[in-house]
């Protein structure tokens, strides 16, 4: 049966989305959904009479943030490969265009837009999202991926502020994305967040960082079952040990040599492997998949990392006598407050 053009919209904006002519006059949210579900709405195939503005315009839209480096930069690339449109949001101006620039040169023009975002900031967090509905006209996915090292060093030296930069960067961020985007998207749509491998254990990484990765997925939980009636999926992807510049900090030999303690599986992760759960889990193959955590760590969290973990792979500032907060890619220097004498 043929697929025609709906439009469809809102006080905010109008979306076209597909459905079976003659197959959904008394329901159309209901088969809406089941279409994208069954992965017809994501298809690249067009009418022969689509121009080709209007086949760009079927293509599903997602926003990642985050997306100028790493993890966020390999989604953006994933997304783009699986036809989406995606809206590129990252506090690192230098690298979100440097994702575009990659973008472009592998993929067709105008499928791919930057956008400045403090993630702490709800007003930037309503305007990244205004970029995509106003941009592509709609809002298919949404992936919460900037994240930072965080507050560190022994707990009865971290200082508050520092904890509550790295909350409200890896929690309050959510949050707010979450908040904004489920007000314009429309049955079927997908929200993930970017946890951790952190969340399941204490001694992975320094405690500002592990105890707001095990509130997200706490969050996702509580988002998933909230909107699930709106047909509006969450889900956690928790990345173990990935070789992103969060990680590396100029010490690409030196990680090679400590693969062996690091997980039982004999590799890093990379980016890319993060970036095929995220597609996963926002695409139709996990239509019936809400308020799950993923977790794509090579069998860290299986294995148990021992005690000393953070040590071996020499991430541990309080070994080295530190505190400070580490604020990664964003662009924003990181600080250390004291250094053992």
């Amino acid at each position: 049966m043929k697929l025609v053009a709906v439009e469809r919209g809102d006080q905010q904006s109008r979306m076209r989305t597909y459905v079976r002519q003659n197959d959904c006059k008394n329901d159309l949210r209901r088969d809406s959904y089941r279409l994208r579900a069954s992965g017809l709405v994501w298809s690249d195939e067009s009418d022969e009479s689509m121009t080709n503005t209007e086949a760009l315009t079927t293509k599903p839209v997602a926003i990642v943030t985050g997306g100028g480096s790493g993890i966020g930069r390999a989604t953006v690339l994933r997304l783009l490969a699986d036809n989406y449109r995606v809206v590129v949001a990252d506090l690192n101006v230098d690298g979100a265009s440097e994702t575009v620039k990659l973008a472009d040169a592998a993929f067709e023009s105008g499928r791919v837009i930057a956008v400045r975002t403090d993630v702490r900031c709800e007003e930037d967090i309503a305007a990244m999202i205004a970029a995509a509905t106003d941009g592509f006209g709609r809002l298919d996915t949404l992936v919460n991926n900037a994240g930072v090292g965080g507050a560190f060093g022994p707990v009865s030296e971290v200082q508050a502020p520092d904890w509550d930069f790295t909350f409200d960067v890896l929690v309050r961020a959510v949050f707010l994305g979450i908040k904004h985007a489920s007000k314009v998207m429309e049955d079927g749509a997908s929200i993930v967040n970017v946890a951790s491998a952190a969340a399941y254990s204490g001694c992975f990484a320094p405690m500002a960082y592990t105890a707001a990765k095990a509130a997200v997925l706490s969050l996702t939980r509580s988002a998933a079952v909230e909107l699930a009636p709106r047909l509006i999926r969450v889900n956690a992807v928790c990345p173990g040990a990935v070789r992103t510049p969060l990680l590396e900090a100029g010490r690409g030999e030196e990680l090679d040599a400590l693969l062996p303690l690091a997980q039982p599986l004999p590799r890093w992760g990379r980016p890319e492997d993060i970036a095929d759960a995220i597609v996963y889990l926002a695409g139709p193959g996990a239509a019936f998949v809400t308020g799950e955590s993923l977790v794509v760590d090579g069998g860290l969290v299986a294995a148990g990392p021992g005690p000393d973990f953070q040590s071996h792979l020499g991430t541990d500032p309080r070994k080295r006598g530190l505190t400070g907060v580490n604020r990664g890619t964003s662009g924003e220097r990181s600080v250390v407050h004291s250094r053992a004498q």
